[in-house]
C-alpha cells in the first residue's frame, strides 16, 4: 500500500501477484517496457512445418521468411538442425504435396476395414455404438 503520510507498506492480505511482476505490469502500461509475443506453434503460412523431414538427418523441417539478396521475403521451410535444406519455398512444397495428395487413392476393402475399426474404437471409448454402419 502506498500512502503519501507513511510511504509504502506491505498490506495484510496476501498478494495475489508478486512485486515484480506488479512492477513489470505497470512498465508496460506505460509503454515502456515491450509485450514478447508468445511462441505460436502453427502458423498460418506454414501448414507442413513439423510435417516434412530433413533428407539427411530426419528432423522436422521449420518454416519462417527468408531474405533473399534483393531485400525480397519468400518463405521457405528449412532444417535448423543440419543445415542440409537451406531453404525450399512454401508455395512449391504446398503445391507439389497437394499433387501428391491428388494420386493418393484408396480401395474399397481399405475403406470397409477401417470403418469397422474406428467403429470398433469409437465403442471402446464412448461405450456407445457409432452413428454409421461399418457394413
Amino acid at each position: 500500500m502506498q500512502s503519501r503520510k507513511w510511504g509504502t507498506r506491505p498490506g495484510l492480505h496476501a498478494p495475489l501477484v508478486s512485486e515484480r511482476d506488479f512492477w513489470n505490469v505497470q512498465l508496460v502500461l506505460k509503454g515502456k517496457n515491450p509485450i514478447a509475443a508468445p511462441y505460436q506453434l502453427n502458423w498460418p503460412g506454414f501448414p507442413l512445418r513439423g510435417f516434412l523431414r530433413c533428407s539427411e538427418c530426419g528432423t522436422p523441417l521449420t518454416g519462417g521468411p527468408s531474405r533473399s539478396h534483393t531485400g525480397k521475403t519468400y518463405d521457405c521451410y528449412h532444417c535448423y538442425k543440419c543445415r542440409a535444406v537451406k531453404s525450399i519455398p512454401a508455395n512449391r512444397t504446398a503445391g507439389e504435396f497437394l499433387e501428391l495428395l491428388k494420386r493418393l487413392r484408396v480401395n474399397e476393402s481399405f475403406t470397409a476395414e477401417f470403418a469397422q475399426i474406428l467403429g470398433q474404437e469409437w465403442n471402446s471409448k464412448t461405450g456407445d455404438s457409432p452413428l454409421w454402419s461399418a457394413s
